[in-house]
């Protein structure tokens, strides 16, 4: 499986042996974030906001929120986002003013640390099976730390901020990437080379300068043989670990930016796993306009990715999710936040009948109330409704308003679904577009309202025959 972080406030679970997502989990704020917990039990995520959340998952695929820790008072509103390291039974914030806190479980129990007095520090990780942790910081100081009574140790300086950290498979070395432009891969074993630096990797054509990007930091790939560093153009660059060549170029179109990347590289497998290739290549790209339309209503826009398990996603599977095949997943679940409580919605991807219209069709509209909701009425007494008016940012296309016009029709307004909501006895109306996700959130909010608190049905007075 993989997580991505979105923009719109949540993480998506996709699964990689069937192609498909698998679970929405909402939150309340901007996800800044995630990390799995073992054995793939659940992800560990971080708001903006400093709640720390876990997200446990059962075996019918149904995802439990639960608060853990809340670091909200050490951070101000013009703070860097904080850092988040996690390893089985100990997690670490680095606050961008008050150094890196540690939690350790104990006993049922996240119990404080001593913490690691290293302000600014921008990426973070446990190492040595998580008796130590390695960070970087705004200044370009690679450190390193034994958890939870260690002494702080400079390994290196760099001439720039840390951006990203990432280990090898070995656990050997740690493969630290730079604001522009440069990776450094440093020894992290032994006792006399601990802290040296290796090898440099950094591109010196100046033909690609003012095209080079470098969101998504540097990672290790194909068990370390090769590494993952800098986007040119649409085409992550693929370099030798040992050269320290570029070999390789991965295109992903001229037009497309690549926030994120994630790559499993099996130092999580276990002995019956199997592995790729050595010259196979097998991570996720996330891409800024890449559409998944495995679920119609969703358009996700998606700027982080975490990967976890052997058989991570190759790139083209990644792009082929874009068609729709119309299959039965009966274990899609979406976990949103309402109020401070989370509910989990299982959704069925089938020819599911809703009572929707489109509000660019007065056709259908007409029909919600001649024909859809007389059925549903029908078939379900007592079940609470909601109409949904769609595609709300056609409102206004001119290309929609003058088809219409020739037709002598107008869209229809929410003043009218309104009234028909009140017609009908319908819980409300309410609108979204599935393309911009305005209101969308709003829909399944009101949906589980309307679920959680459904109309009082009153009794009939019976007749009695004498």
């Amino acid at each position: 499986m993989f997580a991505l972080t979105c923009y719109d406030k949540s993480v998506r679970i996709w699964n990689n042996k069937n192609h498909t997502e698998i679970a929405k989990l909402a939150h309340n704020m901007q996800v800044t974030a995630v990390s799995w917990m073992e054995r793939d039990a659940g992800v560990v995520t971080m708001g903006e906001n400093g709640i720390v959340s876990t997200w446990t998952r059962s075996a019918q695929n149904k995802w439990q929120w639960a608060k853990i820790l809340d670091v909200s008072r050490d951070r101000r509103l013009d703070d860097d986002p904080s850092c988040l390291a996690f390893f089985r039974d100990r997690i670490a914030i680095a606050s961008p003013r008050f150094g890196v806190k540690v939690w350790l479980f104990i006993k049922g129990t996240w119990l404080p640390q001593r913490a690691i007095l290293r302000q600014n520090v921008t990426a973070l990780k446990f190492i040595e099976d998580g008796e130590a942790m390695i960070g970087g910081t705004t200044d370009g100081v690679l450190w390193y730390c034994q958890v939870p009574n260690g002494t702080l140790r400079a390994y290196t300086f760099m001439k720039s901020k840390v951006s990203t950290l990432d280990m090898d498979p070995k656990g050997t070395h740690v493969l630290a990437a730079q604001a522009g432009g440069r990776a450094h891969l440093v020894n992290v074993s032994g006792e006399d080379d601990k802290g040296k630096v290796e090898k440099i990797y950094a591109t010196q054509d100046p033909d690609y300068e003012n095209d080079l990007s470098y969101d998504f930091g540097a990672l290790f790939a194909n068990r370390g043989v090769y590494l993952l560093f800098g986007n040119v153009r649409g085409c992550i660059m693929v370099w030798d670990r040992s050269s320290g060549d570029i070999v390789h170029g991965l295109h992903h179109g001229d037009d497309n930016s690549i926030p994120a990347v994630a790559n499993f590289d099996g130092n999580h497998a276990t002995e019956e796993s199997t592995h790729p290739p050595r010259d196979t290549l097998e991570f996720v790209a996330a891409l800024h306009n890449l559409v998944y339309k495995k679920h119609p209503y969703l358009t996700h826009r998606n700027f982080g990715a975490i990967c976890r398990q052997s058989n991570a996603w190759s790139l083209e599977m990644v792009l082929s999710a874009s068609e729709y095949v119309p299959t039965v997943f009966d274990n899609y679940a979406v976990t949103v936040m309402i109020g401070d409580d989370p509910y989990t919605l299982g959704l069925f991807d089938t020819a599911a009948r809703m009572i929707l219209n489109s509000v660019t069709s007065p056709a259908s509209f007409e029909n919600v109330k001649e024909k859809w909701f007389p059925e549903v009425h029908h078939h379900c007494p007592g079940v609470p409704c909601l109409i949904v008016g769609t595609q709300i940012d056609l409102r206004d296309d001119p290309q929609v308003l003058e088809k219409l016009q020739r037709q002598k029709q107008r869209p229809v307004t929410s003043e009218q679904g309104e009234r028909l909501a009140r017609e009908l006895g319908a819980v409300k109306y309410v609108e979204c577009s599935a393309l911009t996700q305005k209101g969308l959130k709003n829909v399944f909010d009101e949906a589980i309202v309307a679920a959680l608190e459904p109309p009082v049905v009153k009794k009939r007075n019976k007749c009695v025959i004498v």
